[in-house]
């Protein structure tokens, strides 16, 4: 279950010379606000398609999914900020070592911003046909203009590519051939995406009793026909209010499948999750990580994940402390005078601490 064994930052956004070695199947990153937990997440996932630009495009996307109608070249604001900061005019890159079954590989993005000519798609104009009365519309050539672009190289190992990302609203495609079978789930990935339920047939009695937990009179869920538009909903059958979409109930819930779903889609690879109690409350925390820590096992998932909570930390120790099969291991990340350090603590050591010690590891 333990595909990655080794990660090494050695730049990417405002962190250096950081490295996690000694990796586990369940990797929980703890530590300060702003100290780079989700930053983390974010280098470890362009091992995804490490050779392939849209998904460095995509993974920047996750922070701004809120905010994405705003503004034409937010895309490429997010993409930008993914290098350390410096002038405009400077280079910029990002820097990456990964040992991966037993292989070690490093990856880089070098470049800077410069203006070439390409080719934009038109509006679309209309103009009113009087003599039929419907608008019709005008056929415009393809427009060239100046547009400001991120360009550079790409390069995994000794293979490098050249790579040119737009700032005009550009779609980028979805990746179909990864390096490293990898998803990332935000903390409001539940809240944005739809299709939650996709794969969760896999374990449909497991989660029925999970959601149930959020509310007793649940009965079932799944996928049915909405009858107004004639497609497919996610719905939730209940002993009181009947048949009613799943994103009629709350947070919880929805975050509970959004797990589900995303561990199917990860077998064999890499599930990545910031702040993995998100939603989640503590009374339920203990059945939700069992099922989860089982889930990961039986898909063959290795785990990294971010929390800033003590119940969820002592929650995901004793767990695997009782388990024996799981291997769960704690970074603490620290920043001192721009230096950054990775403090590892096995579940023994970390249950000790906890427990015993009474003490605070966050």
């Amino acid at each position: 279950m333990r595909p990655i064994s080794k990660f090494s930052i050695n730049q990417f956004r405002g962190i250096t010379d950081l490295t996690l070695d000694g990796l586990g199947d369940i990797n929980i990153l703890v530590g300060d606000n702003n100290v780079g937990k989700t930053s983390i997440l974010e280098a470890i996932c362009c091992w995804h398609a490490p050779q392939d630009i849209n998904n460095i495009v995509m993974l920047a996307r996750t922070r701004i999914e809120a905010y994405l109608d705003r503004t034409l070249n937010i895309t490429f604001d997010a993409f930008y900020s993914l290098f350390p900061y410096s002038k405009m005019n400077d280079e910029k890159y990002i820097d990456l070592s990964i040992t991966f079954n037993n292989n070690t590989h490093s990856m880089m993005i070098r470049g800077g911003i410069e203006k070439r000519i390409m080719q934009v798609a038109p509006h679309k104009n209309f103009e009113i046909d009087n003599e039929m009365l419907y608008l019709r519309e005008i056929n415009e050539e393809v427009e060239e203009v100046d547009i400001e672009c991120f360009v550079g190289v790409m390069s995994l190992d000794k293979n490098t590519i050249e790579i040119c990302v737009r700032s005009d609203g550009y779609r980028y495609r979805e990746i179909t051939n990864p390096f490293i079978e990898m998803h990332y789930v935000s903390p409001g990935h539940h809240l944005i995406y739809r299709n939650i339920t996709r794969g969760t047939m896999y374990f449909n009695k497991d989660i029925l009793k999970l959601i149930k937990l959020f509310d007793n009179e649940i009965i079932d869920y799944g996928l049915e026909m909405n009858i107004l538009n004639k497609r497919p909903i996610e719905m939730i059958h209940h002993k009181k209010l009947g048949v009613v979409p799943v994103f009629t109930f709350g947070d919880g819930l929805k975050r509970v499948l959004t797990l589900a779903r995303y561990i199917v889609q990860a077998k064999n690879g890499v599930l990545l999750i910031d702040e993995i109690d998100t939603s989640i409350h503590v009374s339920i925390l203990t059945e939700i990580f069992q099922w989860f820590i089982r889930a990961c096992k039986k898909f063959n998932v290795q785990v990294f994940a971010s929390t800033h909570s003590l119940e969820a930390l002592k929650c995901l120790t004793d767990i695997a402390i009782q388990d024996k099969q799981s291997d769960l291991v704690v970074f603490k990340i620290e920043h001192y005078n721009e230096n950054f350090f990775a403090k590892r603590y096995s579940e023994e050591k970390l249950g000790f601490i906890i427990n015993e010690m009474g003490q605070d590891v966050r």
